[in-house]
């Protein structure tokens, strides 16, 4: 694992390379402690080298982010790889992460014909999602079976 630190005005960029699991948790706290101690309320991750991303991994980001904004600091992600986002996203983090207002929780009906589904071994229901929001699935059973969906 790698750690950088570039500073400019009162931004702070911490480049991290590798793997940021449980090992490598405490010396990236202590990384963006550093940071926050010489001053340096504007923190922006390049996530771009980081392969890999840990529960250990999450809490450091989520605490830091939380302590910056009791501070009226910002924690952003400039540049993320695609492993890495999969598991932001995943994890609920993203939005939180580059300080996105989450978008409105309003959900939309779908028609009563579309709510019901099934197939020769299988029945189900589809809930209501938020507008825009996509659903995806994958239906697994003998080849050429026949499924109403």
């Amino acid at each position: 694992m790698e750690i950088d630190r570039q500073t400019s005005a009162n931004t702070a960029t911490l480049t991290l390379r590798g793997r940021l699991d449980a090992a490598w948790s405490a010396p990236v706290a202590d990384a963006f402690q550093k940071a926050i101690r010489d001053g340096f309320l504007e923190l922006r991750l390049e996530l771009s080298g980081l392969s890999y991303i840990s529960s250990a991994g999450l809490r450091v980001l989520l605490s830091q982010w939380k302590e910056l904004r009791r501070a009226q600091g910002r924690l952003s992600i400039v540049s993320v790889s695609a492993e890495v986002e999969r598991i932001l996203r995943l994890a609920g983090l993203a939005a939180l992460l580059d300080d996105a207002e989450p978008a409105p929780q309003t959900r939309s009906p779908i028609p009563a014909e579309s709510k019901k589904w099934s197939g020769p071994s299988f029945a189900g229901d589809v809930e209501d999602i938020a507008p825009g929001a996509r659903w995806r699935g994958r239906l697994i059973g003998p080849q050429g079976a026949p499924f109403n969906l």
